[in-house]
């Protein structure tokens, strides 16, 4: 059997025992682990071992599991399986993001109400987990922060739980960096890996080296450190066998290569790993799916900037497009930034200061603080004079506070310059003092033909967002 054939017999096995799920229910008959035979414990210590251990590698595989799991641990009604069943089915409804949030809250209530029965702090500790982990899938960063920093105190000292361990430090620095907190990032990430080698544990020194944790590098201005530990992690994972590490892979990647100044090779990767991922389980994941959308519109940005290409702004304007199309607050924030970077590269200077204003809004209501201080130095940019300045000194205070090095090549990264035009004195200085008022359109002024012989790399790769082949207009 060839591996997409096997990938296609788990995917209908799944969808088979996720209805089984679904029309049986979380119903169970209390019982005690001494009524349970030895093999069908064993069979449940093995389905449970093997989900828990495929989480970050290959999603569906690890849900097909984790289903087999619940269904075996009902049926049997011991306490610590019904718990693992719970937070099992909670982490699962958060991939899929807020829309199932009142049954997310039910399933970790009952969690923390066995957890506490049982008094184990092992099963409390990985209540907190799931928690901090869902909270990190929801957009509640700092939820996801402080649950995590408490499982992690508890896992390092047992015995027998690197897995979890390497979990809840995933989660606690990916939560940091959605938070902005930078100087959390760079103090914790060495720390990590550094740990993790000493004791050969690839799963959790890998996790840190890729990803949003990679940006830990970037931070200290160390592109070449950076790129090295994704090469590392690319080697250890072979992504073609797995989505998820292709995703970490994906994002480190683009980072890196926005960070660095070049434009065509970030969306270049994008490119070549994104139909993988866009028919994958990755993209079933909410907060997967916003990260790759922002990423390929940033990268569009940065290559339009090196080409001039049109069709680059139709799609950094389509991803922008799927991400508002979904209605969470927080993903919001990175469409209003692509919206600018499309609007203030079409001339329309108005559209793309209120598109910042929305973006700090959004930033600011969801904890974001990198972000709002990037759309502040972004504006500040563009309205000139002494409100100007205020905005951009603010910005950088604060990214020398969270220790990242070179403010101008992060602001690159999170949103590409809008180049010389955007000095103050220029037009779109002038224009941005009008901002508080609403202007009719000014037109599209006519953009510089792409140079000759330049790469015409853009979305005519039959793929787009949503409906393949198609691209949305441009305005």
């Amino acid at each position: 059997m060839t591996v997409w054939q096997n990938r296609l017999f788990v995917l209908v096995s799944l969808v088979w025992l996720r209805a089984l799920l679904r029309l049986r229910g979380f119903r169970y008959r209390r019982r005690e682990e001494r009524d349970i035979t030895p093999l069908v414990q064993a069979r449940i210590a093995g389905t449970w071992a093997a989900a828990i251990h495929l989480t970050m590698f290959d999603s569906i595989w690890s849900a097909e599991l984790h289903c087999q799991n619940a269904l075996l641990a009902l049926r049997a009604g011991t306490s610590l399986q019904i718990l693992r069943a719970y937070t099992a089915e909670a982490m699962s409804l958060g991939l899929a993001g807020r829309s199932n949030r009142r049954r997310i809250d039910r399933l970790l209530s009952m969690a923390t109400d066995l957890a506490q029965r049982i008094g184990d702090a092992h099963a409390e500790a990985w209540v907190a987990l799931s928690r901090g982990a869902t909270a990190f899938f929801l957009g509640e960063w700092q939820e996801g922060q402080e649950q995590c920093a408490a499982a992690e105190q508890v896992f390092r000292e047992r015995a027998g739980a690197l897995f979890e361990l390497g979990s809840c430090r995933a989660f606690r620095v990916w939560s940091s960096m959605m938070r902005g907190e930078f100087r959390e990032v760079l103090r914790l990430v060495p720390h990590y890996v550094q740990e993790a080698e000493s004791r050969g544990d690839l799963y959790s020194a890998t996790y840190q080296m890729t990803g949003f944790s990679n940006v830990a590098w970037l931070s200290k201005d160390d592109v070449a450190e950076a790129r090295k530990m994704l090469a590392l992690a690319e080697e250890r994972w072979p992504p073609r066998l797995f989505d998820v590490p292709r995703y970490m892979n994906l994002m480190a990647a683009t980072h890196i290569e926005l960070y660095d100044g070049t434009g065509e090779a970030a969306y270049r990767r994008v490119l070549r790993d994104w139909a993988s991922l866009r028919w994958g389980a990755a993209f079933r994941v909410q907060i997967a799916r916003f990260g790759m959308r922002f990423a390929r519109g940033l990268a569009a940005l940065a290559a339009y900037d090196a080409t001039r290409d049109r069709a680059l702004l139709r799609d950094a304007q389509g991803c922008a497009r799927a991400i508002a199309s979904e209605g969470v607050l927080w993903s919001q924030a990175f469409g209003e930034i692509l919206q600018f970077g499309v609007s203030v590269r079409r001339g329309k200077i108005e559209d793309a200061l209120k598109h910042l204003v929305l973006a700090e809004e959004k930033s600011a209501a969801t904890g974001m603080r990198l972000h709002r201080a990037v759309v502040r130095h972004r504006r500040g940019e563009i309205v000139g004079g002494d409100e100007g300045r205020c905005l951009i000194d603010e910005a950088r205070a604060f990214m020398t506070e969270q220790q990242i090095r070179c403010p101008d090549r992060m602001l690159a990264m999170l949103s590409p310059a809008v180049g010389p035009s955007a000095s103050p004195g220029s037009r779109l200085t002038r224009a941005g003092n009008s901002v508080e008022r609403e202007l009719g359109d000014e037109g599209t002024p006519r953009h510089a033909e792409r140079p000759r012989g330049a790469s015409l790399i853009a979305v005519r790769t039959a793929e787009s967002l949503d409906d393949p082949g198609v691209l949305p207009r441009d305005e």
